[in-house]
């Protein structure tokens, strides 16, 4: 939990915070942390490409690996893997003209 509220808060610390469009003047916030993480591999499945992580602080996590990483085959239970994740928030504020109910979307 604290990890989050971390990363949260380096996400609204971000420089530059506000923005505004030019065309409608509508604020809008683009923000990423990269954290850099190294972990233990206690489980994996090649199948469905999911690994299973300790961290040095002892929480287990699971991911799953994109396919576009081509190498997991070399990936053995017991190793140490350095991963830097890119974490990103963009919110625009759009008028309601031009919103659809129930239109949010993340990604």
């Amino acid at each position: 939990m604290n990890k989050l509220i971390v990363i949260i808060s380096l996400l609204f610390l971000s420089s530059p915070l506000w923005a505004h469009g030019a065309a409608d003047d509508k604020p809008s916030i683009d923000s990423s942390v990269i954290v850099n993480l190294t972990s233990q591999v206690i489980a994996l499945d090649y199948d469905s490409r999911e690994l299973t992580l300790k961290n040095p602080d002892g929480e287990i996590v699971k991911i799953t690996v994109s396919t576009d990483e081509k190498n997991l085959d070399k990936v053995k239970v017991g190793d140490v893997i350095h991963m830097q994740v890119v974490d990103s928030l963009n919110i625009k504020v759009v008028s309601v003209r031009n919103a659809e109910p129930g239109s949010a979307s993340s990604s």
